[in-house]
């Protein structure tokens, strides 16, 4: 996973193209360019908290819809996260960016879609599900246990956390959407583009 650096500017939209985090510019409403102001890497693994998101699920079962709310980007400061996720157990972790809406349809199942320990082990996880969230935008997951044994799930979470400015200047956004000053497109809750 490649790192933003500080300075570099970043196109924030949900699916469909309009602004993922909306703003009031001199112009109207607006909130689709951000400058990358800081940034660190992180490493989250759900049950390192001190409030587990995860209890034993037996054989046959499922956790229920989980929030993994330490994965919310904050809103003051605004942050931006850009996270890869990965499993060790045998679980099928189905998600939702944001809550209440399936994601991974294409590669795994159409309808809702899951990642296990073949697809995204917690060693090497795969690039392929990485995924970028902001307020109001963060993960759900519900573990499905068909191992054969008690369980409880864990998913480990490695990325970057982003401090992220507007771009309120018109003449720079006009300058950046000309492509006088490069910028890197986001999709909230899905990949990079």
């Amino acid at each position: 996973m490649e790192r933003l650096k500080d300075g570099y500017y970043v196109r924030i939209i949900k699916e469909g193209g309009t602004p993922a985090i909306p703003q009031e510019t001199s112009q109207g409403r607006g909130g689709e360019y951000w400058q990358i102001t800081g940034s660190e890497a992180f490493n989250y693994a759900t049950g390192d908290s001190t409030t587990a998101e995860f209890s034993a699920v037996s054989n046959g079962s499922e956790s229920g819809w989980k929030n993994i709310s330490n994965l919310e980007p904050f809103d003051i400061p605004r942050r931006l996260f850009h996270v890869v996720m990965g499993v060790k157990d045998g679980c099928k972790y189905y998600f939702r960016i944001p809550s209440g809406s399936s994601r991974f349809g294409v590669d795994q199942d159409k309808s809702v879609g899951f990642l296990d320990n073949t697809t995204s082990y917690y060693l090497a996880k795969n690039p392929m599900y990485d995924v970028w969230l902001c307020k109001n935008y963060f993960i759900s997951i519900n573990a499905d246990n068909d191992t054969g044994i008690s369980l409880t799930p864990k998913v480990w979470f490695e990325g970057y956390k982003y401090d992220i400015a507007p771009v309120t200047d018109e003449n720079l956004i006009a300058r950046i959407k000309s492509g006088d000053k490069p910028y890197t497109t986001v999709t909230i809750g899905g990949v990079r583009t």
